[in-house]
């Protein structure tokens, strides 16, 4: 049975496997798979059929994987470089720099995406003044 409790469970990453191509086809070159092999007759080399893909796709790991870093909307990070972090971190008292750069980003972009409104009403207050003789 499927991790989603019911025979053709795994057929609901079909949407995701197509959303993270780029990843899967990472994953599975890391694996000695070629993903090319799903669009050749018979699953081309590999033998890579639709079923098997689900499978390999479903038993990856969500933090040991680029398509499960993508599912989850995290950064992919080997086991080494995760493990490397944490000494970082257990030394250093800090978590790595790396560790929370998505979120930083996104929190900056957010910043600037209201600094940059602030200043457009500004502006803009500043034109209907200027209009109106103030």
């Amino acid at each position: 049975m499927a991790r989603g409790g019911w025979p053709g469970g795994r057929l609901k990453l079909l949407p995701l496997i197509k959303k993270h191509e780029e990843a899967v086809e990472l994953d599975l070159m890391d694996r000695g798979i070629d993903y090319r092999d799903r669009f050749r007759p018979g699953g081309g080399e590999s033998k890579l059929t639709l079923r098997r893909l689900l499978l390999i796709v479903d038993d990856l790991p969500l933090m040991g994987s680029r398509f499960g870093a993508a599912r989850i909307d995290m950064d992919y990070y080997t086991t080494d470089q995760r493990l490397l972090m944490d000494v970082f971190h257990a030394f250093s008292g800090e978590p790595h720099p790396y560790k929370d750069l998505r979120e930083r980003r996104l929190k900056e972009a957010a910043q600037e995406k209201r600094r940059r409104k602030v200043l457009e009403a500004s502006r803009m207050r500043k034109r209907i003044l200027k209009q109106r003789g103030r």
